[in-house]
């Protein structure tokens, strides 16, 4: 074996400690031309659970691989995709049902290791990091609100956001510490599923959302003529209901794969989900939930429900269910896949789009829509592998749909439109 093939290869890591959202740039130096190189990337997430990334690459003339310019031969994910080996992770048990559990803002560590036709093999650790250093984190468990409140210490006449989560209910609060990373006071509201709010999503009052603006005006670091609304699926329903009843409150909006109409709670779908004061918005949109009832499915066969929203939607009450779009006064940026499973979150963008246009709205306002992604456009950089979960409130395996690239690149050009479009509105850039 000659001395060249024998010597260890130089893994290069840059940076080794970053946040979340930003890219790194991966290299193997000092190999053979033309040599074989296995790159393998491994964590664990929050539920103890390993996953894993394989790619194969070629050496260069030069022996060298940068995963910038060069597609792997096989592997994990194909193409040239600097950050394929993060995205296309899966658990290494076989446990194919299980999601990548990323709740906590607690540092990530992952392992990248190089393994080449020489049998020599190097290792580096890198650490991605939720929130960045002089971000400070708060508990909020007062005037009836709760979740987690992310400001930069030390600052004043800061732009600030209120975040809702999904039909899962609760707290996530990685997307309330990175926004807060990029320079924006955050709340993190919690509007069920957690100690002191509704346990199901069902009679939630929408002045809930507008208590949680007047918190964060009140605040003496905030700007409260800057403040914005971001929410994600049953989170972006509500989002834009509550811009659409208070005008004045909120100065951007981001709704992620929203609705576009009012829909019933859960696990009832026929209650009410929202309240404005203490009585009902709008009937239920219709969804004939009691023809999939059957579909519970499982991990193999999960339940695609956006077929039942767009049989709903031909029904004629289903007009007297739409969000009241025309209400809202602020820029507004939806997002959604047009391979959402979930529900139809890219025919709904295009109806408010109509809606407003036909109103003759004057906000700003844009539609993104992905080409092959699904309902799960979330932080960048997480496995998008698995589009199936087990929902905790409808006891079902479901689809989200999607396809793991797409989806990936979904994540990571919305996020930086959401957060270009934020600076734009709420710090004027």
């Amino acid at each position: 074996m000659s001395q060249a093939l024998d010597k260890t290869p130089a893994l290069q890591i840059s940076p080794l400690v970053s946040l979340l959202d930003e890219d790194v740039a991966i290299s193997v130096n000092g190999l053979n031309p033309h040599e074989k190189v296995c790159l393998i990337c491994q964590t664990c997430d929050e539920e103890g659970m390993v996953w894993r990334s394989t790619a194969i690459f070629a050496a260069d003339e030069k022996g060298t691989v940068r995963l910038e310019r060069q597609a792997p031969l096989e592997g994990s994910y194909h193409g040239i995709d600097q950050m394929g080996l993060f995205w296309s992770m899966r658990p290494i048990n076989g446990a194919e049902s299980c999601f990548f559990s990323a709740k906590k803002i607690d540092p990530m560590s992952f392992e990248i290791t190089v393994e080449c036709e020489s049998k020599k093999s190097v290792s580096k650790i890198l650490t991605r990091l939720k929130i960045a250093e002089g971000i400070e984190r708060m508990e909020v468990r007062e005037e009836g609100l709760v979740g987690v409140y992310f400001f930069p210490k030390g600052k004043q006449n800061i732009p600030a956001l209120i975040i809702l989560g999904g039909s899962e209910g609760g707290i996530k609060e990685p997307r309330g510490a990175l926004l807060a990373s990029r320079g924006f006071a955050t709340l993190t509201l919690a509007y069920f599923g957690v100690v002191g709010l509704p346990k199901q999503l069902k009679g939630i009052s929408i002045e809930y959302v507008q208590k949680g603006a007047e918190w964060l005006k009140a605040r003496q670091e905030i700007d409260p003529k800057k403040v914005g609304l971001l929410g994600s699926s049953r989170g972006a329903e509500l989002a834009l209901i509550a811009a659409s009843f208070f005008p004045g409150t909120f100065q951007a909006l981001v709704a992620y794969v929203p609705s576009c109409a009012i829909y019933g709670g859960l696990p009832d779908i026929h209650s009410d989900a929202w309240l404005y004061q203490g009585k009902p918005i709008a009937p239920p949109a219709p969804f004939p939930l009691e023809e999939s009832q059957e579909e519970i499915g499982d991990f193999e066969h999960p339940v695609a429900c956006t077929p039942y929203f767009l049989q709903g939607m031909q029904e004629g009450s289903f007009s007297d269910s739409l969000i009241p779009v025309e209400r809202i006064d602020c820029p507004l940026l939806l997002i959604s896949g047009d391979r959402d499973a979930m529900w139809p979150s890219s025919t709904f963008s295009d109806l408010m789009m109509e809606k407003l246009q036909k109103a003759h709205s004057g906000i700003w306002r844009e539609h993104l829509c992905y080409s092959g992604a699904g309902h799960f456009i979330a932080i960048p950089n997480f496995p998008t592998t698995n589009q199936v979960i087990f929902h905790p409130a409808l006891l079902a395996w479901l689809n989200f749909g999607g396809e793991p690239q797409a989806q990936a690149r979904s994540c990571r050009d919305s996020w930086k439109e959401t957060i270009q479009f934020l600076k734009r509105f709420l710090y004027n850039f």
